[in-house]
């Protein structure tokens, strides 16, 4: 029969879910034999108390579709400023204002791509975490069957946190202590992909920069233009660009 009695090692609530996992292998790993079924199935019992990683990667794939649909918006958009300048500009490339146009023109076009590549990368991102989620969430349900026979197993050869003498099976230790260390890696592994996933990837951290614009297109006062490189939405982004090239006045 299972017993209920007080944890002998504590709780063991502390630090991040990957941490808790690395502990509770660690201690699975180390309890051999008579004496460490005790621990062994403690650790056990607190391997099955941890929660699968958090998270809902149906949303995830969802908003991955909209930064995708947001991409092919600003492909839309592109596509008519390419019109607007084949059309349009070879009849206003004559003076100062044509030239000005010309310019406004090739920066709303920059906007654009620079908006598009951000859009790209985000829906990446989404569809990465999403995939990785769902793989974690997977690994760490199948951990749950293997550490609930250990633990079965454990509770026929143990009285409390000791070994029962009356009922001992060294069989029965050595299949415990195999499924133990089959679940347990399979939730250790499941945290750390699922840590991973949550940890930015190199190069996607949002960022100011600034370049300069050629010394014909500067404001008076203003030596360099400054633009967000994160996605902005490309009514924003032609505002943005229209109203940094005005002509001086």
């Amino acid at each position: 029969m299972p017993d209920h009695d007080a944890h002998p090692l504590g709780d063991d609530k502390g630090g991040s879910q990957l941490q808790r996992a690395e502990r509770l292998k660690k201690t699975i790993d180390e309890s051999h034999g008579m004496w460490g079924a005790g621990d062994l199935k403690y650790a056990v019992h607190d391997a099955l108390q941890l929660a699968a990683p958090k998270g809902d990667s149906g949303k995830l794939g969802e908003l991955a579709a909209a930064y995708n649909t947001a991409s092919s918006q600003v492909d839309q958009i592109q596509m008519k400023a390419a019109q607007v300048s084949s059309q349009h500009l070879p009849d206003a490339r004559t003076g100062q204002v044509g030239e000005k146009a010309v310019e406004v023109v090739k920066a709303s076009a920059d906007d654009l791509g620079r908006c598009r590549e951000m859009l790209g990368k985000g829906r990446d991102q989404l569809k990465a975490l999403a995939t990785a989620l769902s793989e974690a969430q997977t690994l760490h349900g199948q951990g749950a069957a293997p550490l609930s026979e250990a633990l079965n197993l454990l509770h026929d050869i143990t009285v409390s946190g000791a070994p029962d003498p009356f009922h001992w099976d060294d069989d029965k230790m050595h299949r415990a202590h195999a499924k133990a260390k089959e679940g347990i890696k399979s939730i250790y592994d499941a945290a750390v992909k699922a840590e991973n996933a949550a940890a930015p990837p190199p190069g996607s951290c949002t960022r100011w920069r600034t370049r300069r614009w050629p010394a014909s297109s500067r404001t008076r006062g203003s030596a360099r233009r400054t633009s967000w490189s994160s996605p902005m939405p490309p009514s924003t982004a032609t505002r943005a660009t229209v109203a940094s090239s005005r002509p001086m006045t």
